[in-house]
């Protein structure tokens, strides 16, 4: 992956974190219902996609799990099926 495609996949993340923290302090009493959870896990996805090709392999790999499990509904199911890969 090409710096110039991690710094917009960046650029990309940035912009939805910074519409999920403008919706949320806006004090929607259901984030869930409103639409905020969505640029939230639009954004940890896209993160771990910046993640996946940037930095050590070992550094990337962590990160992209990290970020993949928060963009995931079902994080527990995620890393179940991240374990049963590695085995």
């Amino acid at each position: 992956m090409t710096k110039e495609y991690i710094t917009r996949l960046n650029n990309i993340a940035s912009s939805l974190d910074d519409e999920y923290f403008y919706l949320k302090d806006l004090g929607d009493a259901d984030i869930n219902k409103s639409g905020v959870m969505l640029f939230f896990s639009q954004d940890r996805a896209i993160s771990a996609l910046a993640f996946s090709g940037d930095r050590g392999a070992l550094y990337s790999a962590i990160e992209s799990i990290y970020y993949a499990s928060a963009a995931a509904h079902d994080a527990d199911e995620l890393f179940y099926k991240l374990i049963i890969f590695l085995i």
